[in-house]
């Protein structure tokens, strides 16, 4: 029986793993593609699907000001049916 709930559980982590990096891959990219855009993002809150891997996950792209009106706060949260997998944050300045 431990056997069994050992192997289950590693089933599970291993499963959590792979979901994690195909979130890191889905956050990245899309910072990236903001950095690589050279423009300065408007200030908003957006949410689009972002198909890694075969999975459909959740993208939220968060824009916020900084103090400074030459910077913007760039946050991308990734989700999977509603259960948050990964948060990553930048800076991206004025060209």
């Amino acid at each position: 029986m431990a056997g069994l709930r050992a192997s289950a559980t590693m089933t599970r982590s291993t499963e959590r793993q792979s979901s994690r990096v195909l979130a890191q891959l889905c956050a990245e990219n899309a910072l990236v593609q903001i950095r690589l855009s050279r423009q300065l993002p408007d200030v908003s809150d957006n949410t689009q699907e972002c198909t890694q891997g075969g999975q459909t996950l959740e993208l939220r792209l968060l824009v916020q000001a900084t103090p400074n009106p030459n910077f913007r706060r760039v946050e991308a949260r990734v989700a999977q049916s509603g259960i948050a997998l990964l948060q990553l944050s930048t800076v991206v300045g004025r060209y």
